[in-house]
């Protein structure tokens, strides 16, 4: 039995990065946010409670603490306080039904995930999280070329552009990440084998193409920093590396630089939604009058 807990604990973690990407309830008044934070609550829970059980079971909790550990707790306490004395408790408790991801119940559901995988993954199970996770991104992306390219196989009713976020920009920092991970496990990861590298050379491919294709400028500037980083530190490592995926990387930055510096091509760019969003400079200064509403 606490083997079989270890793994249902371990497992909810796996099936948390593989269905956030692609997760999503079409006959719901809201398909994806929603969906996907009571997908996280249920997620977490199970883990959680069989953790417990097990430690229960076995009469010792053996637990692995990390630096970040006492932050994290001041930030929920504070976190707490704040929503206490909040002139909308509720909208400070739960979060708002367009922004269930903000408040102090799904900050202390993110933690208790951050607890479940610092006691669960360490280097190789890590790893099979990232796995996991660029599965169901990639999901995520071919779904979003589906509907690019107009091809009629998913249903009326579906999410109109992907099945991860609202904002197709968010989504592409996400693809952005994965990319990173892609070249990260292909330059210095010789041993794993042939699928493996397969779908990590396919996740990068899809993934550069997916950034390039929506096209939006802060993410293009992200990736050039973001490769820029990656080639300083194969620099470093040379030894070991695989010099084909480290000259794709070069190109990958090469273009990723190009397209930063004159922009992307029309003809490469998907024309998706049109996004607005208050300058830099505007959100700041809202969320500092914000801050001193009602202190003076």
């Amino acid at each position: 039995m606490p083997t079989l807990l270890q793994r249902i604990s371990l497992y909810s973690i796996y099936l948390l990065a593989l269905l956030t990407p692609i997760f999503f309830l079409p006959f719901t008044s809201e398909f994806l946010e929603f969906n996907k934070q009571y997908l996280l609550y249920g997620a977490v829970t199970l883990g959680f409670l069989a953790w417990l059980i097990r430690g229960l079971l076995e009469r010792i909790f053996l637990i692995k603490r990390t630096t970040l550990d006492l932050p994290l707790l001041i930030l929920l306490g504070a976190t707490l306080l704040s929503s206490l004395f909040s002139k909308d408790r509720p909208l400070s408790f739960f979060g708002g039904y367009q922004s269930l991801s903000w408040g102090w119940i799904p900050l202390t559901f993110y933690l208790l995930f951050y607890f479940l995988s610092v006691q669960h993954l360490d280097k190789e199970r890590g790893r099979s999280a990232l796995l996991w996770l660029a599965t169901g991104g990639g999901v995520a992306m071919l779904y979003f070329w589906v509907r690019v390219l107009r091809i009629p196989i998913l249903p009326v009713g579906f999410p109109s552009w992907n099945p991860a976020y609202a904002l197709n920009s968010r989504v592409a920092v996400f693809c952005l990440v994965l990319l990173m991970i892609g070249f990260l496990e292909l330059l210095w990861r010789k041993q794993q084998g042939k699928g493996k590298k397969i779908f990590w050379s396919a996740v990068v491919a899809l993934s550069l193409s997916t950034v390039v294709g929506m096209g939006y400028s802060y993410v293009l500037v992200l990736g050039t920093i973001g490769l820029g980083l990656l080639l300083l530190a194969l620099m470093q490592r040379m030894e070991g590396a695989n010099m084909v995926v480290a000259s794709v990387l070069l190109a990958a930055f090469v273009l990723m630089l190009t397209f930063t510096l004159f922009r992307v091509p029309s003809f490469l760019t998907v024309q998706g939604p049109t996004e607005i969003a208050l300058a830099h400079r505007t959100s700041w200064r809202i969320g500092a009058d914000t801050l001193k509403e009602g202190a003076v």
